[in-house]
């Protein structure tokens, strides 16, 4: 049996970031990727940019209805083709609660009916 690693459950997204800062080559990504799964300890990202497990990753989104940007420091914990994993490092106490708060809303929705969630139209 595999033992799952992962603390905080995560859900299905597609976000596309507004900024991707990669510290280790001191690069700003103009085009991203996209977010494809999202929990309170990181992301799930496609991107066709080049990175290295270990990178270090400044990653800046907004959150269906919400104005404020969740800002983190994240690093590729896991690179799988054009498929990497990012783990936060750092991150702001309220950011990191709104993404908490989101995630669980959005699992609870999707116990009871069928959620479906277009992160490119939030503005």
């Amino acid at each position: 049996m595999i033992k799952e690693r992962r603390i905080y459950p995560r859900i299905d997204a597609d976000i596309t970031p507004d900024e991707l800062f990669n510290i280790r080559i001191n690069e700003i990504f103009k085009k991203i990727g996209d977010i494809k799964n999202l929990s309170a300890g990181g992301v799930g990202l496609e991107s066709d940019n080049k990175f290295n497990v270990g990178d270090e990753i400044f990653i800046s989104f907004k959150l269906p209805g919400r104005v404020k940007y969740v800002d983190g420091l994240g690093k590729v914990v896991r690179l799988e083709g054009n498929q990497l994993g990012i783990r936060f490092i750092k991150m702001d106490f309220s950011d990191n609660v709104n993404v908490k708060m989101f995630v669980k809303k959005v699992i609870d929705k999707e116990d009871t009916s069928e959620c479906v969630i277009d992160f490119h139209k939030v503005m």
